[in-house]
């Protein structure tokens, strides 16, 4: 099995499946099943990243190269921290309604920082591979 494939596979996935899920979020909102697609298609993405991720791990080890040795598995893993940070704070507006502004606000910002830092991240890949 090639590691590359199925990591460049899962991430890409990932990506439009969270890009989908702002985009229901951002346009959709006012349609009466925005939430329940939103948080479906953010959930995927996640777990399809945490794959992607995983996969990575493997692809590393099967090299015999350091984990995080260059910038962008370190971007990698920031990235997936952020995008397991913005659902569950999405999770918790409902979860404490008392700051339920304050959560949505964080929230927010949250999946726009992970949003850019996808891209970064993304960017920092295909400078690995010599894309760029």
């Amino acid at each position: 099995m090639n590691w590359f494939y199925l990591h460049t596979g899962f991430m890409l996935t990932a990506s439009a499946l969270l890009l989908t899920a702002v985009t229901v979020a951002r346009i959709f909102r006012h349609k009466v099943w925005w939430l329940k697609g939103h948080r479906r298609l953010a959930l995927c993405g996640v777990a399809i990243l945490a794959a992607g991720f995983l996969a990575a791990i493997v692809l590393i080890s099967s090299s015999g190269q350091p984990h995080f040795g260059s910038l962008h598995p370190r971007l990698g893993g920031l990235t997936l921290s952020g995008a397991v940070l913005t659902p569950v704070l999405g999770f918790s507006v409902f979860r404490f309604p008392i700051r339920a502004a304050a959560i949505r606000r964080i929230h927010r910002v949250s999946g726009r920082l992970t949003a850019i830092l996808t891209v970064i991240t993304i960017l920092s890949g295909l400078l690995l591979i010599g894309i760029f």
